[in-house]
């Protein structure tokens, strides 16, 4: 046995306020996937974060270090707000582009859609164009 290569996972400590951890348990809660609605149960991460805070106020703060993963599911909860779901999913942009450096890997070039020229673009490609 032998290693043939590692792989590093960033993390991102994040700061979350109260109302943000209450926001994220709410959509958690009624949310049609499973995944995302244990997280608001008990044992899941937005119950341990509640639970975490020491004062009820609203600007209270806690942060917290989530990996990419985590960070997507709880973008997935909060689809329903796009403020929210916004800022969570530019930090996993941030994270895998990190993800990316750190394990040294390229990003894929997108392949054309089009095979032949246009005149108008991809959505018209089976037009012949005039000479």
């Amino acid at each position: 046995m032998k290693i043939l290569r590692m792989w590093y996972k960033p993390e991102a400590e994040i700061e979350f306020t109260l109302t943000e951890v209450w926001a994220l348990t709410l959509f958690s809660e009624r949310h049609y996937d499973y995944k995302c609605r244990e997280l608001s149960m008990q044992g899941g991460l937005l119950r341990g974060m509640r639970n975490r805070f020491e004062s009820d106020a609203k600007d209270a703060t806690i942060s917290l270090c989530l990996d990419g993963s985590t960070v997507d599911l709880l973008a997935k909860c909060a689809e329903k707000d796009p403020s929210l779901s916004g800022r969570l999913v530019a930090i996993l942009k941030t994270l895998n582009n990190d993800y990316r450096k750190l394990n040294k890997l390229k990003r894929r070039k997108r392949k054309a859609r089009c095979t032949q020229p246009t005149d108008a673009g991809c959505g018209m490609s089976g037009i012949q164009m005039g000479n």
